[in-house]
């Protein structure tokens, strides 16, 4: 009989099974990769919004789609480059 650790890693992960506490379901019962909350624009990383415009929802041709890689940093960092920023120009 195999062993199983339980404290292994998974050895194959698929981030495209993965659930998502709060998405809503379609109505075959899948998660919706991107939805809206309040007024904001909800997804995971590897969602893929369809070729429509955003703010009009007009169709679009998959050539005009706007590819970015969206990151967030924590406020204390730039606080913390402005700060080296004032002490290296305040006279001494």
């Amino acid at each position: 009989m195999e062993e199983i650790n339980p404290y292994a890693a998974p050895e194959n992960w698929d981030y495209t099974d993965a659930q998502i506490t709060g998405a809503p379901l379609d109505e075959v019962g899948n998660q919706i990769g991107a939805w809206r909350d309040g007024r904001l624009l909800v997804m995971h990383k590897q969602a893929r919004l369809p070729d429509r415009c955003v703010k009009s929802n007009a169709p679009t041709s998959p050539d005009q789609r706007w590819r970015h890689k969206f990151t967030w940093c924590h406020p204390a960092v730039l606080f913390t480059v402005l700060i080296n920023f004032w002490f290296s120009l305040s006279p001494i």
